[in-house]
């Protein structure tokens, strides 16, 4: 492993990372994605051990002649082992002789002092791209070979499954290295204890489970050299080695380790060299390290980066830890609680440190770098100066440095960078705030440079050809703002050129780049906007192995690319032909071509024979998956967002056993998933399949190895839940269904324990919540939001959840009070369920980002402590809060969100002043009151959405200078307050304002129309219910200025005159309401020029108007209305307005043949699609329903035509083309004859009103069907005949009829019925008057008085009236039968 560690961006060269470049001795592996992160890939720390030390073996692998005789069974489990993971030789001859076995490449045999017998003594079998799983058990009486193997070295294949229990029977086992493999499962207990154990190396693969703390018994540890255990996903504290006086290297990278490093488990370890903690979570500092003079007297190397260190390293780590030991190297960076002031005023011991990596510390350096003039290499990534001047001239023997990132303490000052060793070879200066000239005052001066990362430095583009360049190999100037043509300045020498996220729009050519560097291997040019390629720009990269041109605009053909290539990104290149310029490419391994063009039908990737990784999300690709089209090499599948069809191919997928990843999310995917689809991919990892709504059936059998998992949004599995995979997938890290209809919740408890994101939102899901106490330890996720969850919450509040971060619950029906001591998650979602009570203290703690309660019915205070100090997003909305505590909010430094509103707080408004995050606070409809809070709303520069809406605050509003304090506000409300007059000055908000509501206040005065004449941002305004008067402000005082206005609501004040006419908003405003106040005059040709109108309303004015004064543009209207005023005109013409949707024109003087207009536009074919409201009524409308007024009108819901003077027949029509009408309301015309017969067929009907019209006939039988209808009103017609009681028993949804004044008669049984009711209903009567009025009788009968017994009487009395009473409001009118009352 190379010293700079894993923290930087990825890599230009190997000297500036630790890494290879492809194709050297670490790129000849593979070059594919993975997520198991650089583990995978990191050589052995040191090189391997020899296999078994060979002095102390008699004999050879190379079986020569010997007259020694070999245990058959000892050979029978070594040829079973090496069967199963594909290492004996093919097409060799059968074994004749059990000696055969010694002469395999890599089988080591000895002899047996005791017995003088051959044993195979080592299995050594590194590199040699072995497959399959070690053997569950070896053959029966296999003791010849675990009683004499001393070494097993199988690092660095491709093995799975898991370390068998046999390893741990190996007695003499001295070496197991089984490093750099897919190995899964945990480690066996039990290997920590074999007596010989001196070489543990299991890393980089993907085990996982708890490393007990005693993991290595006593007696073990005193042989113990090497323990390499990185690269995992172990867990539990730092494991006891003290006492392991012989161990060299200790390697716990890369896992889950967590807990204090306990110094008394590093005890008496005086060989260690080196130690390795990086990339873990272990707490504490270093404190117990000093003070102790033999603790790990020779520790050379020390890594303890990316954990959660604290303390003060300037204190005790490095000047006397480190300094009275041979330190080489220290990493320590990414621990931000790491603080001190360092290197210190120089004073103290020489170290011999070579490597120093403090990046990502709070350190502050400050004094002289004397001490450590040893240094090789210095990472000071993002580390505060303490002053401006970065002097390194002691620092003889620097070779790297990197100050990712650097600036002055205060972050705001620039670093001068002066005095940096001429003999620097690398220098990686991204990010950072220097002052220096990048080009002639720091590159110049450095002639030995050969890797420079200069990414985002504004002045790192140079203008000559670039200085120092005659070892430059790797340079890197990503986003440093380059534009027109990419420079031609570049050294020959290059062999990696980063120069992506520019503008170099000008494009590149041949000759400036690819033909001037011969040596190029590496070439990025991502998001650098070049547009257009030279076909022949490739030509001479003939080493090109690695080329990014994704995100930079690239259309139609593609380039000739370099046959060489490994790894190639055309991605987020929509025009982009892609395809066809990769089809010579053979030693392709890496392609990316997600959001090009959409490849050809029938593609095919098997010319691609080394292929691993294939991504063409989102190309809108269609047909079948094509899977049989990939090469058996393929490892990582990614065709999410396309437009797939059909079902998956179980024998395509059979033919990719390397599968390990395949993401089919979002395409059109149906039809059932095979059972046995994935019955020959017994590596895959990763499968998702979400977004398919097509794929339905049982779930699939998954291979036991599958960590990660996502279903949501199909139709797989009904309403089962795939108990069967959580069984087999113990190894399951991620699982999601959200969306399924899951609702068998209790085989949730069958969650695998290493289980770390759940998210089953919106699966309907309806009980307690399952138990997820298994993964409790390992849960980092868990959404169950939108779900039907009545209870089970407690169980997040009684046990440790370690690892939980999110936690949802959202919109569920939990209910009671929140549990106490729910885990201090970053983001916490309760809102939408039935919680009450107060909220419990401390459920707010320092690590919580995202709180949100809103929609219960929580009461009490809401506190927010100081230690919340990550607070972000603080919703507690609509529930019954009554004040907030502390009054001060000022220490929640991180807000960015408080939504509060809809509670009933009083008291104080929290003060949030100088909260420079801020960007939403909602306080709305409250209990709030007094003046504006202006203290406490001061000087917020981020603030963009303010409410104060639906309080009780009074008085003025303040001056125009205090909304300065908002520079970002986009929107205003203040309505529904008690807001008096006031100048209404919010011109310092010109710039950004797009939303005000003043509405429902108490403003007075005219309207301010020089005060608002600046806001041309505006795009909302609502002045509405108030007080205001006078005339409309007129086009230069105001409209002319408002050129993005959409939406302007002046209603309900006391506005006076005619209509302006509108020019600075006509061309944006599409809503316009100015309803409810006392403008006059006629309409006219005002709203002309408003062509984007969709929302007109001038309803409760004075207009008036004698003629077809409509404006014509109105093309686009959606609503209109215009009731209430006093227009005399023939209806306008509904026709130039295709988009209008709801139209009210009543209480008018509208007249003419309103129907037969309607639908003779076009000779009766045109139809309004889009209107469903239509309110003509009380005008002076008349003519025919017709035929075509109907076919007209058929998509209407809302029908009012009463109160005007049409006649004729009821249309028979409107019930067979009129199916979604809702109200239909003709009363008060004069249409004659009968009801049709169709009336009883609308099925959305709800309300049916003919009253006062000179129909007749009888009441209409198929009113039986109308279960939908609530109000029918008859009356005042000249209906005849019987009501039949069953067509009425029919009608389940009504609530009020009206059928008086015709000519009804009703059955004597009726009559009989009613007058019976009205017996009852006076004898109740009577009985309630009497229990009221009754004297407390001294005696009781039963328990219960007489009194108490008459009104329970009472009561089965009236149950009885409501049972054969209708309950309809009844009105029965006839001759000889009076009217009974209403019920």
């Amino acid at each position: 492993r190379a010293d700079a560690g894993r923290s930087n961006p990825p890599p230009l060269v190997g000297g500036l990372h630790g890494r290879g470049a492809p194709g050297g001795a670490q790129g000849q592996r593979r070059v594919v994605d993975t997520v198991d992160g650089d583990y995978a890939r990191r050589p052995h720390a040191s090189p391997p051990s020899p296999v078994v030390p060979m002095e102390k073996m008699a004999s050879t692998s190379t079986g020569s002649a010997s007259v020694m005789t070999m245990g058959r069974l000892g050979a029978a489990a070594v040829l079973h082992i090496l069967e199963a993971v594909g290492a004996l030789p093919g097409g060799a001859a059968p074994l004749q002789d059990e000696e055969d076995v010694c002469r395999i490449a890599g089988v080591v045999c000895a002899q047996d002092p005791a017995t003088g017998r051959l044993m195979v003594a080592a299995l050594n079998f590194p590199r040699r791209n072995l497959t399959g799983a070690l053997p569950e058990r070896l053959p029966d009486g296999a003791a010849a070979f675990t009683d004499h193997v001393r070494a097993v070295v199988l690092f660095d294949n491709a093995l799975v499954g898991p370390i068998p229990a046999w390893v741990a029977t190996l007695r003499r086992l001295e070496i197991l290295d089984l490093c750099q493999n897919r190995l899964t499962g945990e480690l066996p207990r039990a290997v920590g204890h074999l007596p010989h154990l001196q070489e543990l190396c299991v890393c980089a693969n993907r085990l996982d489970g708890t490393v007990p703390v005693d993991f290595f018994a006593p007696a073990v540890r005193a042989s113990l050299r090497k323990v390499y255990l990185y690269g995992n996903r172990f867990e539990g504290p730092l494991v006891d080695v003290s006492g392991a006086g012989r161990l060299q290297e200790l390697d716990l990278s890369g896992n889950r380790f967590h807990g204090a490093l306990e110094a008394g488990r590093l005890e008496g370890l005086g060989s260690l060299v080196h130690l390795a903690m990086e990339d873990n979570r272990f707490t504490g500092g270093f404190d117990g390290w000093c003070g102790r003079a033999a603790f790990l007297p020779q520790l050379s190397v020390l890594r303890a980066g990316r954990n959660r260190l604290a303390g003060d390293v300037a204190m005790c780590l490095l000047p006397r830890f480190v300094a009275t030991r041979p330190m080489r190297v220290v990493n320590i960076r990414e621990n931000p609680g790491l603080s001190g002031a360092f290197p210190g005023d120089g004073g103290g011991a020489a170290t011999q440190v070579q490597t120093l990596d403090l990046g990502g510390t709070a350190v502050v350096l400050t004094g002289s770098w004397s001490p450590y003039r040893e240094l090789r290499k210095l990472v000071l990534d993002g580390v505060a100066w303490g002053q401006g001047r970065a002097g390194f001239e002691a620092l003889d023997a620097l070779r790297m440095l990197s100050l990712r990132g650097a600036a002055q303490e205060s972050g705001r000052g620039a670093v001068e960078l002066l005095s940096l060793p001429r003999g620097l070879e690398v220098l990686d200066l991204a990010d950072a705030v220097t002052s220096a000239d990048v080009c002639r005052g720091v590159l110049a001066a450095l002639p030995a440079l050969r890797d420079v990362r200069l990414d985002r430095v504004p002045t790192a583009l140079c203008d000559t050809p670039f200085p120092a360049a005659r070892n430059l190999t790797a340079l890197s100037l990503r986003g440093v703002g380059g534009r027109g043509r990419v420079p031609a300045r570049f050294p020959p020498t290059l062999q990696h050129l980063d120069l992506g996220e520019n503008g170099f729009d000008g494009g590149v050519t041949r000759a400036a780049l690819t033909d001037r560097l011969p040596r190029l291997r590496a070439l990025l040019l991502d998001g650098a906007a070049l547009r257009t390629l030279p076909q022949d720009l490739f030509a001479l990269a003939v080493q090109l192995e690695r080329l990014a041109l994704n995100a930079t605009g690239l259309g139609g053909r593609c380039p000739a690319l370099p046959a060489g290539l490994v790894s190639l990104d055309l991605s987020g290149n929509p025009a982009l032909q892609a395809l066809q310029a990769v089809a010579g490419l053979r030693h392709l391994r890496v392609l990316r071509l997600d959001a090009t063009a959409k490849p050809p039908p029938r593609v095919s990737f098997g010319q691609h024979a080394a292929l691993q990784v294939l991504s063409l999300r989102g190309v809108g690709a269609g047909g079948p998956v094509p899977l049989s089209a990939l090469p058996e090499s393929i490892e990582v599948v990614d065709l999410r967002d396309n437009a797939f069809e059909g079902g998956l191919d179980a024998g395509a997928l059979a033919s990719l056993p390397r599968l390990e990843e395949l993401r089919l999310d979002n395409n059109r995917l149906d039809g059932e998933v095979p059972r046995d689809a994935f019955a020959g991919n017994s590596r895959l990892r990763v499968a998702t399949l979400s977004g398919n709504s097509g794929l339905r059936g049982r779930y699939p059998s998954l291979p036991g190895g599958v960590e990660v998992l996502h279903l949501h949004n199909t139709a797989l599995g009904g309403d089962v839940f795939p108990v069967h995979l959580l069984t087999r997938l113990r190894r399951l890290r991620e699982l999601r269904l959200d969306g399924n209809s899951v609702t068998a919740a209790a085989a949730i408890l069958t969650v695998p324990p290493v289980l770390e994101v759940l998210t089953l939102r919106g699966c309907g899901i309806a009980g307690a919540i399952p138990d997820l106490a298994p993964a409790a330890a390992a849960l980092r996720v868990v959404d169950l939001s939108g779900n039907a969850f009545t209870k089970g919450f407690d169980v997040f509040g009684g046990m440790k959840w370690p690892q939980l971060r999110v936690l949802d619950v959202s919109g569920n029906r939990l209910g009671g009070r929140v549990p106490e001591g729910l885990p201090q998650v970053a983001e916490l979602r309760l809102d939408g369920n039935g919680f009450e009570g107060t909220l419990p203290a401390g459920l707010l703690g320092e690590s919580v980002e995202v709180f949100t309660a809103a929609g219960n019915r929580l009461d009490g205070e809401l506190v927010v402590p100081e230690g919340a100090s990550e607070l972000r997003y603080l919703d507690a909305g609509g529930n019954r809060l009554s004040s907030v505590r502390p009054a001060s909010w000022r220490h929640l430094k991180q807000l960015v969100e408080v939504r509060i509103g809809g509670n009933a707080l009083r008291g104080a408004v929290p003060d949030v002043a100088g909260l420079a995050s801020l960007r939403v606070l909602h306080l709305h409809d409250n209990a709030w009151e007094g003046p504006f809070p202006e203290t406490a709303m001061a000087h917020l520069p981020s603030l963009e959405s303010l409410r104060l809406d639906g309080n009780a605050f009074t008085g003025v509003l303040p001056a125009g200078g205090y909304w300065a304090h908002f520079p970002a506000l986009e929107a205003l409300d203040l309505s529904r307050n008690r807001f008096v007059e006031a100048p209404l000055n919010f011109t310092a908000l010109a710039g950004t304002l797009r939303l005000l509501n003043l509405s429902g206040n108490a403003l007075a005065g005219p309207f301010p129309s020089r005060q608002m004449h600046g806001l041309g941002r505006l795009e909302a305004l609502d002045l509405s219910w108030n007080a205001l008067d006078g005339p409309l402000p007129n086009i230069t005082e105001f409209w002319e200025g408002l050129t993005a206005l959409r939406e302007c609501r002046l209603g309900w004040n006391r506005f006076r005159g005619g209509l302006p006419r509108l020019v600075g908003a006509a061309g944006t405003l599409e809503t316009l309401v100015l309803a409810g106040n006392e403008l006059t005059g006629e309409i006219g040709d005002h709203l002309a020029s408003m062509v984007n109108l969709r929302a007109l309303d001038l309803s409760g004015n004075r207009f008036v108007g004698t003629g077809a004064v409509w404006p014509r543009a109105l093309g686009r209207l959606e609503s209109l209305n215009l009731s209430g005023n006093d227009i005399a005109a023939p209806l306008p013409d509904l026709t130039r307005m295709p988009m209008l949707e709801a139209v009210d024109l009543h209480s008018n003087r509208f007249h003419g043949a309103a129907l037969e207009d309607l639908g003779v536009s076009v000779l009766g074919a045109w139809s309004y699609e889009a209107l469903r409201y239509v309110d003509l009524s009380r005008n002076r409308l008349s003519g025919e329903f017709t035929p075509r007024a109907v076919y007209a009108l058929r998509q209407v819901e809302h029908l009012a035509l009463g109160g005007n003077r049409f006649d004729g027949p009821l249309p028979k029509e409107l019930g067979a083309h009129m199916k979604h009408l809702e109200v239909l309301d003709l009363h008060g015309n004069r249409f004659a004859g009968g009801i049709p017969w169709s009336y009883g067929h609308l099925p959305a009907l709800r309300e049916l009103d003919l009253h006062a019209n000179l129909l007749n006939g009888s009441f209409p039988p198929s009113f039986r069907h109308l279960r939908t209808v609530a109000v029918l009103r008859l009356q005042d017609n000249a209906f005849e005949g019987r009501i039949d009681h069953d067509v009425l028993a029919g009608m389940a949804s009504l609530t009020d009829l009206s059928l008086h004044n015709n000519r009804w008669f009703a059955a004597e049984r009726r009559a009989a019925a009613l007058r019976a009711a009205v017996d009852a209903y006076s004898f109740a009567c009577f009985v309630v008057w009497a229990a009221g009025v009754a004297p407390a009788w001294p005696f009781r009968q039963g328990g219960a008085s007489l009194a108490v017994l008459a009104r329970r009487a009472v009561l089965v009395l009236l149950g009885l009236l409501l049972v054969f009473a209708p309950h309809h409001d009844v009105l029965l009118a006839q001759q000889g039968f009076a009217p009974p009352p209403t019920f």
